[in-house]
């Protein structure tokens, strides 16, 4: 015949283990979540969008990140300079990423790097220093 195990009573020690175990296992989930959110974001923009602007991050570092892939974009570029659509479609945005490209372009203006070309053209070019 088996025999019966009476149940113990849970420790509170026991009980802080196991929430320490389940908010890791939470956190984990939450950050594949994220992972896949950003990997569903890249499909909806298309697979040759930069990362960087997939899913646009906030604060000084993102904005100086995004900012040195615009600036080595417009090094490559020809003497005039690039647009903003130009730009753009070298680096596969949409519309819809237009206003982080031209904040990025803002933070280089404020660092100045980048200017704007006299002509009518509105093109974006490298600072002659």
């Amino acid at each position: 015949m088996p025999s019966f195990v009476a149940p113990k009573p849970v420790s509170e020690t026991a009980l802080r283990d196991l929430e320490l175990r389940l908010s890791a296992q939470v956190r984990a989930l939450a950050a594949q979540v994220e992972a896949l959110n950003v990997r569903v974001s890249a499909l909806h923009l298309g697979s040759t969008c930069h990362p960087e602007w997939i899913n646009p991050g906030r604060g000084n570092l993102a904005s100086a990140r995004r900012a040195s892939i615009v600036e080595a974009v417009l090094a490559t570029a020809d003497a005039p300079g690039m647009t903003l659509a130009e730009l753009a479609a070298y680096l596969h945005l949409p519309r819809t990423r237009h206003e982080v490209l031209l904040s990025d372009l803002s933070y280089l203006i404020d660092a100045d790097r980048v200017e704007r070309t006299p002509t009518r053209a509105k093109k974006w070019r490298i600072k002659e220093r």
